[in-house]
């Protein structure tokens, strides 16, 4: 934020947001009145000067008033370079892609480091395993998988100016569903171009990424798992749908039972079962 200070608190209740101009525009600009502090957030961009005038109407808690305008101006340096991914460490595209992509944003890098190793849901409790030593122990270690992509992506972007980069997946989906959509898992691993060590390794992520035509719930007690299948595309109910559970060593159980005309099973929870595995043909 841009931080102008006067000598006495502001009234609020007198306060008009035409007594704050700022050029060049400023988007999502707002004024925030703090006591005696005016404060102005908005999307800065990076390597602008900004000039802020203050009307000479702007009155304190004593009835005074500024008296006259005050210009006041604010250099912006270049933003920091930052690599931020998805939110979640799994991840489900959009199931009408014909191209699965996965989006990061980035600000002023000129490429990534891409790694995508192909996986199935039997690696997904390897998965969480590396990631839980990754953070506790802060060595590097590999993920489960096999790696199908080792490259530089190059980034073409404006300096200082936040981009959304798309990476393709599709040489780790080469499995397709009856109706010709990419299907599976990946690992996708995204690694920023930074030479300190510590920086790079916070700014990597690793996102477990699923391409899939089913929409999975379900609901538990003590003993028993009701499932609920549903097609992620339209939301209606997928009958035949096959259910496994997986355990700590990632190996699946004899299929539990599949759905029925509703979309619904029930079913026992297996002993040590920690994730449910929804699949019909190939997806």
């Amino acid at each position: 934020p841009f931080y102008i200070n006067l000598n006495n608190p502001i009234d609020p209740a007198l306060y008009q947001e035409s007594w704050v101009t700022i050029t060049p525009e400023l988007p999502g600009a707002r004024v925030d009145v703090l006591g005696s502090t005016l404060q102005i957030r908005g999307a800065s961009k990076g390597q602008t000067t900004y000039t802020v005038i203050i009307s000479a109407e702007v009155g304190d808690i004593y009835g005074q008033k500024l008296g006259k305008d005050a210009k006041l101006t604010f250099k912006v340096g270049p933003a920091e370079a930052r690599l931020s991914g998805p939110d979640n460490n799994f991840v489900t595209l959009d199931p009408s892609q014909k191209k699965p992509l996965l989006s990061v944003y980035t600000i002023n890098f000129n490429k990534l480091g891409v790694k995508i190793y192909s996986v199935t849901p039997g690696d997904f409790a390897a998965f969480n395993t590396f990631l839980r030593e990754r953070n506790w122990e802060n060595k590097k270690r590999t993920p489960p998988g096999k790696l199908v992509v080792d490259e530089n992506l190059p980034i073409e972007a404006a300096a200082d100016s936040l981009t959304q980069v798309d990476i393709d997946l599709s040489r780790a989906f080469t499995k397709k569903t009856d109706a010709g959509l990419p299907t599976g898992h990946a690992i996708v691993v995204i690694e920023p171009p930074v030479k300190d060590q510590n920086e790079r390794y916070w700014q990597t992520t690793f996102t477990w990424v699923q391409v899939t035509q089913i929409g999975l719930d379900a609901i538990t007690d003590p003993g028993e798992i009701v499932a609920w299948t549903t097609a992620l595309a339209d939301g209606k109910a997928l009958t035949g749908v096959k259910l496994q559970a997986g355990n700590s060593s990632g190996v699946q159980t004899a299929v539990l039972g599949e759905t029925g005309k509703e979309g619904l099973a029930r079913f026992p929870i297996p002993d040590g079962a920690l994730f449910l595995m929804a699949s019909q043909g190939n997806d």
